[in-house]
C-alpha cells in the first residue's frame, strides 16, 4: 500500500539530485519492514561487500537508505538521475522490479576539466540487472540513473562508509 501513488513518495529530499523516493527511516515503513530489510541486507549484501573489499561486516555503516521510483509517466513523472558521486565509501542499488524499458545505472569517467558532477564525463558502462540483483561501486565513481522509456522502475538504493569503529559498539574493527 505504501508503494501505491500517491502514498508517502516525496521530490523534495535533495534538490541538486532530485529523486522520487521513500527513505526506510524518516518514511511510513513498519518495524517489521525495517527488520526485513536489514535481514537482507546482513544475508546477502553484507556477505558481498566484504569479499569485494576485504572488510569485515563490523566495518560498515549504512549512512543512507531509500526506495528510488523512476516513472515514464503519471504524477511522479521523473525517468532519470543526472551524473552524481555519493558522499560516502560504498553505494548499491538492487533493483525490485521488471514493469520498465531502458533504465539501468550508468557509469562516466569524468572530465577532468569539469568544474562539478553535473556536468556529464565518458559513459563506459551501462549496468542493467535483473530482478533482486544489486550492482556494488565506489561511492567515487561517477554515475547516473539512466532514463526509462516507459513504466515505472524501483530501486533499493543504499549508501555506506567504512567505519574503524562501529557508531553502536565503538569496538575496533581492524581497519
Amino acid at each position: 500500500e505504501l508503494l501505491e501513488e500517491p502514498h508517502g513518495w516525496h521530490k523534495s529530499r535533495d534538490p541538486i539530485y532530485p529523486t522520487t523516493e521513500l527513505h526506510f527511516i524518516m518514511d511510513a515503513f513498519t518495524a517489521d519492514d525495517r527488520r526485513f530489510v536489514a535481514q537482507l541486507l546482513t544475508r546477502r549484501l553484507a556477505p558481498a561487500v566484504t569479499t569485494l573489499y576485504g572488510l569485515p561486516a563490523a566495518a560498515l555503516r549504512v549512512n543512507d537508505l531509500f526506495l528510488v521510483r523512476y516513472d515514464a509517466n503519471g504524477m511522479h513523472k521523473r525517468i532519470a538521475l543526472k551524473p552524481h558521486t555519493d558522499n560516502s565509501d560504498i553505494s548499491f542499488n538492487i533493483l525490485l522490479n521488471d514493469e520498465f524499458t531502458d533504465g539501468g545505472t550508468q557509469f562516466l569517467i569524468h572530465d577532468a576539466s569539469a568544474t562539478d558532477d553535473t556536468q556529464a564525463g565518458t559513459p563506459f558502462a551501462l549496468v542493467q540487472p535483473s530482478v533482486g540483483n544489486a550492482i556494488l561501486h565506489s561511492s567515487h565513481v561517477l554515475h547516473e540513473g539512466y532514463p526509462i522509456s516507459s513504466g515505472s522502475r524501483m530501486v533499493i538504493v543504499g549508501i555506506l562508509s567504512i567505519d574503524g569503529q562501529p557508531p553502536v559498539t565503538r569496538t575496533v574493527s581492524g581497519i
